[in-house]
């Protein structure tokens, strides 16, 4: 019997939804399901051969890359080194020539800058002319009767072979026996979204461990400079009274095009024309730091200058810098992000030719409609959607307290974002447009994986596939069902829960919807408690992110929420004992028995109230709810 690390054959995985998968150089329609195809997101053919292919020990076994690889190759070596450490023990050193000792040989690297690679797709007759750069392409092909065994791995530029690397540890399986073996399979996949980003508001987010390896891993290939001043930072760009100092600008530059990721640097230019020069400033300063292209952002601030003017400049500044069109984005000010065809864009189109041929956000559906409304602005490029996901109006995407970051479930895809987008628009959303920029904070294993699995090939795209691949990656297969089950049973007891005052994002406060559930909550915790205990016990050995990732990002938060959850269930809120407190006392002070009924509730519900305070005080939005109780609860002057 044997294990894959990436294993759909469990039922909650079964989507049995035929993927038509062309194969390779014939032109024929091949079905493949889903099922039987382990790497997500699903590639555009999977053709599975009829041999596996042993991992020898550490000694017998190499990565090897061209001696003048490009760095994203030196990555994708480095990252396939760590990932089969972590997975199998083995570790494979990284070499540009085939020692006399090897038993396998996996080479990787880029078509048309490694001649070796170039051979062995010709050999093997991997179907490399159906990659397209712009769609970071690549082939996964295994000899058929070389010794010794070689995998290649090649991609059409530097970063795709990152993201071939990642999809042939999918093809890896565990005997009974503890030895690992590939199954051997021709793969070809290619983005059908080809700009595919996460943004962060300060610059040094980036630099936490793990961050930006959980974007590699997502196939995610570009972000974006921000920063500036508590507590909104760069928000809307850097603003132009913040000082850029550079430093950690150039790390995250560094290790960005170390992974492969186009860099945009944002400035807020929604400013009074006084400080227009500041902003042209600004520009300048990110593209001497390293900079690929220039995102022009007006978003909520608006415009409160002349902004046909200050884009012509902007233009103008990005054309002596040799920055072309195609690395040039654009966000209109609020509301007209959301509305294509307004006034102010309509202004930009008109006086700036131009502006045509750049990357224009909206926040819009990616539908047919909007595109009829792109072309009627006449944008000549297609457009980017800037996606405000998730907004963390879902249950399972609250957090379960406000004083740190707590254990979200992965959330649901669809029905989400300030448009109110539906999955069954993004499956088509590769029509509609060529870029994804999601503005979201937090959890880079959860919500950049799904995000890079759905941008990686909408129509397959299925909740559960990521799902699936989140767990895995994060816990491990083994724990894939039991994850998935514990993200279940959590969101169906935040749903038993209602939230206490106003809420910022996804940071809340709760409280029990009825006392009346509490001994259904109680049930569930005690299923979660246990599933977190495997989870925990099991997770460390199985996991691909680092220790420390695991322990910090998931699995103490996983903990803690559901200690923090056990003492919301077992505490009693003034809304059970007197669920119309404010409506019966509009009624009583109306018939000027107000003293009186506040003098009764008082006593009932202050010792409710000091509890609350000792036991969840730590929540800012508790405290408020306990001074908002103490003021209704103040005794009225006669």
């Amino acid at each position: 019997m044997m294990q894959k690390f990436w294993n759909l054959g469990k039922k909650q995985w079964r989507s049995m939804v035929a993927v038509g998968l062309m194969t390779a150089g014939l032109g024929v329609t091949e079905t493949v399901y889903a099922e039987s195809c382990p790497i997500i997101p699903i590639p555009d053919h999977y053709q599975s051969l009829p041999m596996t292919v042993a991992l020898p020990v550490s000694a017998n076994g190499v990565i090897v890359i061209a001696s003048q690889a490009a760095e994203p190759v030196q990555f994708a070596a480095e990252r396939l080194q760590t990932s089969l450490v972590r997975l199998t023990g083995r570790k494979y050193e990284i070499v540009h020539a085939v020692p006399a000792n090897a038993q396998l040989v996996i080479r990787l690297g880029e078509c048309s800058a490694d001649p070796a690679i170039a051979e062995f797709c010709r050999q093997e007759k991997l179907d490399t002319a159906a990659l397209t750069p712009k769609r970071d392409g690549f082939v996964i092909g295994f000899s058929t009767s070389s010794q010794p065994q070689i995998i290649g791995v090649a991609g059409s530029n530097p970063r795709s072979v990152i993201y071939g690397q990642d999809a042939l540890t999918m093809l890896l399986q565990k005997q009974a026996d503890s030895t690992y073996q590939f199954q051997a399979a021709n793969v070809v996949s290619n983005a059908k979204i080809q700009w595919r980003s996460f943004a962060w508001n300060q610059c040094s987010q980036y630099l936490r461990p793990g961050v930006l390896d959980a974007y590699a891993d997502a196939r995610l290939n570009c972000i974006e400079l921000r920063d500036g001043p508590p507590p909104m930072r760069g928000q809307f760009g850097y603003p132009v009274a913040w000082k850029i100092d550079g430093k950690n600008e150039k790390d995250v530059l560094r290790e960005a095009h170390r992974r492969g990721m186009f860099v945009y640097g944002v400035v807020c230019c929604g400013v009074p024309d006084k400080d227009a020069d500041s902003v042209l400033a600004k520009f300048k300063q990110l593209i001497e730091l390293g900079a690929d292209g220039i995102y022009i952002s007006f978003d909520d601030p608006g415009t409160s200058g002349n902004a046909v003017n200050l884009v012509k400049r902007i233009l103008k500044l990005a054309r002596e810098h040799h920055i072309s069109h195609d690395r040039i984005a654009f966000l209109p000010p609020a509301p007209d992000y959301g509305n294509i065809y307004t006034d102010f864009n309509q202004s930009i189109v008109k006086n700036i030719p131009e502006a045509a041929d750049i990357r224009w956000f909206f926040t819009t559906t990616p539908t047919p409609e909007r595109n009829e409304l792109v072309k009627e602005l006449g944008l000549r490029v297609p457009t980017g959607l800037f996606f405000n996901w998730p907004m963390f109006g879902r249950p399972e995407a609250m957090r379960m307290y406000d004083f740190e970051w707590s254990y979200i479930c992965v959330p649901e895809f669809d029905d989400c974002g300030g448009a109110r987008h539906t999955l069954a628009n993004f499956q088509n959303a590769h029509q509609t447009i060529d870029s994804v920029m999601v503005w979201v904070r937090e959890y880079p294993e959860y919500l950049a994986q799904e995000i890079g699995t759905w941008a990686w090939n909408p129509p397959q795209f299925t909740y559960q596939l990521a799902r699936q691949r989140i767990y895995s990656r994060v816990y491990g297969a083994d724990l894939a069902s039991t994850v998935d089950s514990f993200d279940n049973y959590m969101t169906m007891l935040k749903l038993r829960l209602t939230r206490i005052g106003p809420f910022d994002w996804c940071q809340c406060a709760w409280r029990m919807s009825s006392d009346k559930s509490r001994p259904y909550a109680l049930y569930l915790l005690k299923k979660l408690d246990k599933m977190q205990q495997e989870i925990a016990a099991k997770a460390p050995s199985q996991t691909l992110l680092s220790q420390e990732t695991l322990r910090k990002g998931y699995l103490n938060p996983m903990r803690k929420s559901l200690d923090w959850a056990r003492l919301l269930v077992t505490t009693d809120f003034p809304e059970d004992a007197c669920p119309n407190f404010d409506r019966d006392y509009k009624w009583e002070k109306e018939h000027h028995t107000g003293v009186r009924y506040i003098t009764y509730w008082k006593k009932k519900l202050d010792p409710l109230i000091d509890n609350i305070e000792k036991r969840l005080g730590k929540e800012k939005l508790v405290k408020k709810y306990v001074d908002d109780w103490r003021k209704k609860l103040t005794i009225p002057k006669e």
